[in-house]
């Protein structure tokens, strides 16, 4: 409407008896995203610059030890270790873009106890509730 009768009025008068706000008469949408995208190549504390599939590769190695159930930070860890200039934002990026991370959320702790033994060493026994869709399930973690 305000389109229409342009050329006889201005568009903030216009604006204003349509009860919109010049922002939105002015608005215009623009394609595709507006953030910087992400890189596509890492950078080694020798120099060097690495694509992130050589990264990945070395996530999986690092995933694929025995007994390892890493999360982003501790293989942001690794990484610096093996000499890698990476924040643990694009390790989290590249291990959700290939399926590395785990989708498991605990609820709530229910209880921690304390369990001494005879001879004076104490033991920390924690029962953790897990929640799943209909059914709950107990984990007695020692």
């Amino acid at each position: 409407m305000v389109k229409q009768f342009k050329d006889k009025a201005s568009i903030s008068k216009l604006c204003k008896w349509a009860s919109l706000p010049q922002s939105v008469f002015y608005y215009r949408p623009q394609d595709g995203k507006h953030c910087v995208k992400p890189s596509t190549h890492t950078v080694m504390k020798d120099g060097r610059v690495l694509p992130n599939e050589k990264v990945v590769e070395d996530i999986k190695l690092a995933l694929c030890r025995e007994f390892c159930c890493y999360g982003y930070h501790n293989i942001t860890d690794d990484l610096h270790d093996l000499g890698y200039i990476v924040n643990h934002k694009k390790v989290y990026r590249l291990m959700a873009e290939n399926n590395f991370t785990l989708n498991a959320k605990i609820s709530f702790i229910e209880k921690r106890c304390i369990i001494s033994s005879i001879n004076g060493s104490v033991y920390f026994k924690r029962v953790d509730r897990i929640k799943q869709k209909s059914k709950s399930v107990t984990a007695i973690i020692l």
